[in-house]
């Protein structure tokens, strides 16, 4: 076929629908940047905002869950649209929250266990006949002794769902306080995909990044391997106690008798 027939056979016209683009409409979407195959983006821009405006929660070791997009009909969200009025802005109460103790005094009682070892370390030291050369001083002694160092700056935006503490690292349960932890907001506030996330975006690109496993694919085969032959024995072990039921006034599988749900019955052991 000649070049100009194919052109000829070419159609005329396009659709004017990508099949691989989200809806990008205006109708009943007031934020023009929205798309439904975009991260991040919601129909009225909610989310927008809250990212864009500063967070006093920001400051705290915990994760702020009010920048991630987890508000009904946002992304992370189990509710499509709002079923309960929340009646307390945690935002709100935070911005007029006064600590019941200074900040001085809040150093002053982290420092405390650094003083309570030196205490220790002077009167183990005094103790010895060596001095100092009969005390083994350990490796994390010294990172006990060290002050933690704030962490470069970055050189490139960093998305909502990472967030860093006021040191500049990322806020995991290790350096997030007792008092701030909220193990049942992620599992009953957001939806799975937050879940999902949180492991391979979050753990398993670290563990990629820092790690660097050797032979990972090859380990894979005994992970699944050794996880199928540990969910086919409790699968097994569950078929052989409904098969072997037994029969009305009889004890264990008898030989022939036919049950009345039809299974053929085992011999009986001798």
């Amino acid at each position: 076929m000649s070049g100009d027939a194919v052109a000829a056979a070419k159609p005329t016209s396009t659709t004017f629908v990508n099949p691989d683009a989200g809806y990008t409409g205006t109708i009943g979407r007031p934020n023009p940047n929205f798309g439904t195959d975009k991260w991040y983006t919601t129909a009225e821009g909610s989310f927008e905002k809250r990212i864009a405006e500063p967070s006093v929660m920001d400051g705290f070791s915990g994760f702020n869950y009010n920048k991630i997009p987890n508000q009904a009909g946002e992304f992370y969200s189990r509710d499509a649209a709002p079923i309960l009025k929340y009646e307390w802005d945690e935002e709100a109460y935070y911005k007029t929250w006064k600590s019941a103790k200074s900040d001085e005094q809040v150093a002053e009682e982290l420092a405390l266990p650094l003083k309570k070892m030196e205490e220790k370390w002077d009167e183990v030291v005094a103790a010895e006949e060596d001095g100092v050369k009969g005390v083994q001083y350990t490796p994390t002694m010294e990172f006990m002794r060290q002050e933690l160092p704030q962490a470069r700056p970055l050189q490139f935006a960093l998305s909502p769902f990472f967030q860093l503490n006021a040191k500049g690292y990322r806020k995991n349960w290790v350096n997030t306080r007792i008092s701030e932890y909220r193990p049942a907001q992620r599992f009953f506030n957001t939806n799975s995909t937050f879940l999902s996330d949180y492991i391979y975006r979050f753990q398993v690109t670290k563990f990629n990044l820092t790690h660097r496993p050797r032979g990972r694919y090859f380990k894979f085969f005994f992970y699944f391997g050794v996880t199928t032959m540990i969910m086919d024995h409790l699968w097994a072990h569950e078929f052989r106690t409904q098969v072997c039921l037994p029969p009305t006034g009889k004890d264990g599988c008898n030989s022939t008798g036919d049950h009345p749900e039809g299974f053929a019955w085992l011999p009986e052991s001798k």
